[in-house]
């Protein structure tokens, strides 16, 4: 035997799969879970709840847990086996009872998601609407890895691990999500990663079953299966296009990025001035870097310095607009972990109403009055206090936040900012306050 028959059978010595595999009883494992129905249906709904209070709550452990007792997948490995062993039965059964679990698992988390206090789209809901194709590739090899598992004489552990790899509860109930609160472009985007997830592990269990020899329960002509192998290319195809889209949106977006920190970002940054938050916003034909800093102000003549360095490195429709947290370097640092987190996310909240004296004390509302007169680009404002903690004196403040959303293309100048604030101070009897401008 020469030295390539030996790699050869070395190689197939380890990656065989034949040999371990058992077709019969994972064709009966797979036919008898199929059917949703009795305990199932409680294990489905219960599941959706679960992972719709986990996105409610941005809760990943939670999350977790609705993927690992979801029985979707069962119908979905049916949808496959089918294809692969040609039986039409199993294959009318599974597409039946995938889509009753798919129809509900979404109204199940429409009906939370319509009486839940809560509501918000959280960043476990954003990331399930703009799938791409890498998870295309997790749905895929995630579904290989669990026909295989599934399909040997002695069982593996790896069942688990694919029900968290492959998410199917969670894109279904951030699709709930979308159609509870009316944004459709939400439930697009969860239910098109639901859609690539099903068809995926379908597509794996196909092959991986074809690979293996399972045999075939009905014949099936050579023009017919060119018949059925042209419409799964087509799906496929359709599947995978808007993927690959997203997936060059998420590059560019994340190249972007890198550009401005590299260019603006590194730059603001220095011993006196600390960058606290940044993101790049579109708004109708410009785009803005919107950057939230502490410590000493950025004087108008920076900002427009760096608005020509930005044109200059070819980013015509980029725009600095940047907020002052009135907070020093030195404060930040001596803030809590948890009360400069409560801070951040307080710049990222939208103000809950316009400026008006609807759902606010008198005290609110007549700032909000004097301010509509002095101040016209003022759009909304939120007061609130906030607890700040000194690590180093172990003392906690009560400090009065005040966030002011502007319209579009309103940029206040230093000497307008420290007028501002001094009113504000004025206004609300304060000695000291933080005021963000958005």
């Amino acid at each position: 035997m020469n030295l390539a028959d030996l790699i050869k059978n070395y190689v197939q010595k380890i990656f065989h799969l034949q040999e371990t595999t058992d077709q019969e009883g994972t064709v009966k494992n797979i036919n008898e879970n199929i059917d949703l129905k009795g305990y199932n249906i409680w294990i489905l709904i219960c599941s959706a709840v679960l992972a719709s209070i986990g996105l409610d709550v941005n809760s990943a452990a939670v999350i977790i847990g609705a993927m690992l007792i979801s029985p979707l997948m069962s119908p979905i490995l049916g949808v496959g086996l089918a294809f692969g062993i040609n039986d039409k039965e199993m294959l009318t059964r599974s597409l039946r009872n995938l889509g009753m679990a798919t129809f509900i698992s979404l109204t199940t988390a429409y009906i939370y998601f319509t009486i839940t206090p809560l509501g918000d789209a959280t960043t476990e809901i954003l990331a399930r609407t703009q799938p791409t194709l890498l998870d295309v590739m997790v749905a895929f090899f995630g579904g290989v890895a669990g026909i295989v598992s599934g399909s040997r004489k002695e069982k593996t552990n790896a069942i688990p691990g694919v029900a968290i790899a492959t998410a199917l509860m969670p894109p279904l109930c951030s699709a709930g999500f979308g159609l509870a609160t009316g944004q459709l472009m939400i439930f697009a985007g969860a239910f098109y990663l639901f859609i690539i997830n099903a068809i995926f592990i379908s597509l794996s269990t196909y092959l991986v079953i074809k690979f293996l020899q399972f045999p075939l329960r009905q014949y099936m002509d050579i023009k017919t299966r060119k018949r059925v192998s042209r419409i799964m290319s087509f799906a496929l195809l359709f599947v995978v296009i808007p993927s690959g889209y997203f997936l060059w949106e998420v590059y560019l977006k994340n190249k972007m990025n890198r550009q401005v920190q590299n260019i603006i970002i590194n730059k603001i940054s220095n011993d006196e001035t600390e960058v606290l938050k940044w993101n790049i916003e579109n708004r109708d034909s410009l785009k803005y870097v919107q950057i939230v800093i502490a410590g000493k102000p950025v004087s108008d003549q920076e900002i427009a310095s760096y608005d020509s360095l930005l044109k200059a490195s070819g980013f015509d429709d980029l725009r600095i607009k940047l907020s002052r947290v009135n907070v020093s370097k030195e404060e930040i640092a001596d803030m809590s972990r948890e009360v400069a987190a409560s801070m951040l996310n307080a710049i990222n909240l939208k103000a809950t109403s316009p400026i008006s004296s609807e759902n606010q004390s008198d005290s609110t509302s007549d700032i909000s009055k004097e301010l509509a007169v002095l101040y016209p680009e003022a759009n909304q404002i939120s007061i609130g206090e906030m607890v700040n903690l000194k690590q180093s004196q172990q003392t906690a403040d009560t400090i009065t936040h005040v966030i002011i959303n502007w319209k579009k293309k309103t940029s206040l100048s230093n000497q307008e900012v420290k007028k501002l604030y001094a009113f504000l101070k004025l206004r609300l009897d304060k000695d000291t306050l933080i005021m963000i401008n958005r």
